[in-house]
């Protein structure tokens, strides 16, 4: 089973269906309903997410899009020590660095973020959507 984290901001492109991006976010999901993977983000892009759509949506719409996110996403937790690691770290964003050893730490596959050049210092493949996708294709998925 693969596990991958999603980055806040392809979580965004869907529940926003922002475009271009929205289509390439939908079809990785299509491809996770083959059984073959488990997504996941972190507890901080929960609390992100919720920060953004609270901006331009009530309250009740917010809690109902999250509900139906947390259906087919699992959600890491971030303590003390991911902090420290992001904090110590070379990571020039302190938020991408926490997310990376929030799945460090979670033994996760890829992370799948469109903001690839904040995640240099990256042991862990770092893909866009349509990466993610082709990578797949590449490898005999459909």
């Amino acid at each position: 089973m693969k596990k991958i984290f999603l980055d806040s901001d392809v979580i965004l492109d869907l529940l926003l269906e922002r475009e271009p991006y929205h289509h390439s976010i939908t079809l990785l999901l299509e491809k996770v309903k083959s059984g073959d993977i488990v997504l996941h983000t972190s507890s901080i892009c929960i609390l992100n997410i919720n920060y953004i759509l609270r901006k331009s949506y009530s309250h009740d719409y917010v809690k109902e899009v999250l509900n139906k996110l947390l259906h087919f996403v699992n959600i890491l937790s971030v303590d003390s020590g991911i902090i420290h690691l992001s904090l110590n770290s070379d990571f020039i964003d302190f938020e991408d660095g926490v997310q990376y050893y929030c799945s460090l730490n979670n033994d996760i596959s890829e992370i799948i973020t469109r903001n690839i050049k904040d995640y240099k210092p990256s042991k862990i493949p770092v893909l866009t959507p349509e990466e993610f996708l082709e990578t797949r294709k590449n490898n005999g998925y459909t």
